[in-house]
């Protein structure tokens, strides 16, 4: 690319010109270079120190927000294999104390190691399966079935239950994983890919409303606009100031779910 330099540029020309090239040894310059030309335009200078600002104001709002919380995180990974290297480098789910990885295409077996953290799985091969890491020592419990998988982890604060659930899933076999597993006395959360929409009509949601939980997740967790993705909370955690955050990522058609619970 030729550029035709001159000393009356109008200002973030410069700025457009010289981005119009990947590689600087393609960049030729015609006349007098004249570094000085290079100017903002000083509404947009504003505007990116303004957003910059904003930036700035809640990446510290988020940071207070995790040294305070208790992480709790899920998300369908659409194979662990595949995307261990693309979970690594996510902050939130290496930030988490607990983290539920959905769908890990993983066999019985069959390992993923995570720096610094503690796992379980459930594997049941291609398009099925479920993974959970602590950064602490905790008792598990597991659900093994073909079209369910779930983990109970007794947390020192707090109780978990991942899950990933088949479309169609036998619940039967679900029920009575929870009944077993669920202490109406502790504060419980259960969080993961249960393939139906909320809020249809499901046993599941009957029971689970019976038994005090409330569903904290209304907006569309999957790239086809469902609620797939469920996050309850037991009736201990309701008066508590928990927060949810709901993020997409281009590895998985599902949102990263994550909970707050204020470190007691």
């Amino acid at each position: 690319m030729i550029l035709h330099w001159g000393s009356r540029l109008p200002v973030g020309m410069a700025y457009v010109m010289l981005g119009r090239c990947e590689k600087l040894e393609d960049l030729y310059i015609t006349g007098e270079f004249d570094p000085g030309q290079i100017r903002c335009h000083p509404d947009a200078l504003e505007e990116a120190q303004r957003l910059d600002a904003i930036a700035f104001e809640r990446l510290m709002e988020q940071q207070k927000l995790e040294e305070k919380s208790l992480i709790i995180s899920y998300v369908n990974v659409r194979s662990l294999r595949e995307h261990l290297p693309d979970v690594l480098t996510e902050p939130i789910l290496m930030k988490s104390n607990l983290l539920g990885l959905g769908e890990t295409w993983l066999y019985e077996g069959e390992t993923v190691e995570i720096p610094n953290m503690i796992s379980t799985f459930v594997s049941s091969g291609k398009g099925k399966g479920l993974a959970a890491f602590t950064k602490e020592t905790c008792m598990t419990e597991c659900l093994q079935r073909t079209d369910a998988s779930g983990i109970f982890i007794k947390h020192e604060n707090i109780n978990v239950i991942f899950l990933y659930l088949t479309k169609g899933f036998d619940w039967t076999n679900l029920h009575e994983f929870l009944e077993n597993v669920i202490d109406p006395e502790e504060p419980t959360v259960i969080m993961g890919d249960v393939n139906w929409h909320y809020p249809d009509n499901h046993l599941m949601k009957t029971y689970l409303q019976v038994k005090g939980f409330t569903q904290l997740i209304m907006k569309a967790t999957h790239q086809d606009g469902r609620c797939i993705d469920h996050l309850y909370i037991s009736e201990q955690l309701k008066d508590t100031s928990i927060e949810v955050q709901q993020n997409s990522t281009y590895y998985s058609d599902h949102d990263i779910i994550s909970l707050f619970v204020p470190k007691q």
